[in-house]
C-alpha cells in the first residue's frame, strides 16, 4: 500500500497529461480488487505506455524527481526512449515504478501482440484515477512471460 500512495500522483500526473496507463502484473490485480492486495507483497507498480507515450510518461516521473534506478542521467535517457523496453523509477523510501512501453521482453516482443493488448484492454480504477488493465487472458499470457524472466 505503500508503494502504490507514492505512485498515485504520478499515475495520475501522466494520465492528466494524455497518457493511457495500463497497469500490469500485480497493480492490474489491485486496481480490479483493492483487497487483493492483502495477498500479495509488492515492492513496484509495473505500468504499460503506449511507444507514442513514453516520452510524456518520463518526462512526468523525471519533473517530479523519480529518480532513474541505472543512474544514468535523464537528459542522456530521454534521448534512447525509444530504443528501451522499460525502466525502473524510485522516490522516497517506498516509490518504485517499472514504466514500459512494450508488454513482452525483447525475446518474446511482437508488435501486434503489444497493440492487441491495447484492444483488449479493460478499464479500471487505481484509487482514484482511471487506467487500464489488461484482458484476462493477456494477465495470464503476461504473468507467465515476466515469471519466465525473472522467477
Amino acid at each position: 500500500r505503500m508503494a502504490m500512495r507514492e505512485a498515485e500522483p504520478a499515475l495520475k500526473a501522466m494520465v492528466d497529461a494524455g497518457c493511457k496507463v495500463m497497469l500490469i502484473k500485480g497493480a492490474s490485480r489491485n486496481a480490479l480488487d483493492a483487497a487483493a492486495q492483502r495477498g500479495r507483497v509488492a515492492h513496484d507498480i509495473d505500468i504499460l505506455v503506449r511507444p507514442d507515450d513514453m516520452q510524456p510518461a518520463f518526462d512526468v516521473l523525471r519533473d517530479r524527481d523519480w529518480q532513474i534506478a541505472t543512474g544514468v542521467s535523464p537528459q542522456y535517457l530521454r534521448t534512447r526512449l525509444a530504443s528501451l523496453r522499460s525502466m525502473n523509477f524510485f522516490k522516497g523510501n517506498y516509490g518504485d515504478i517499472d514504466l514500459h512501453q512494450l508488454a513482452y521482453d525483447g525475446s518474446q516482443q511482437s508488435a501486434e501482440d503489444d497493440l492487441a493488448i491495447w484492444h483488449r484492454a479493460i478499464a479500471a480504477e487505481f484509487s482514484d484515477v482511471k487506467v487500464v488493465v489488461p484482458s484476462p487472458a493477456d494477465r495470464i499470457a503476461l504473468a507467465i512471460a515476466h515469471g519466465g524472466l525473472d522467477a
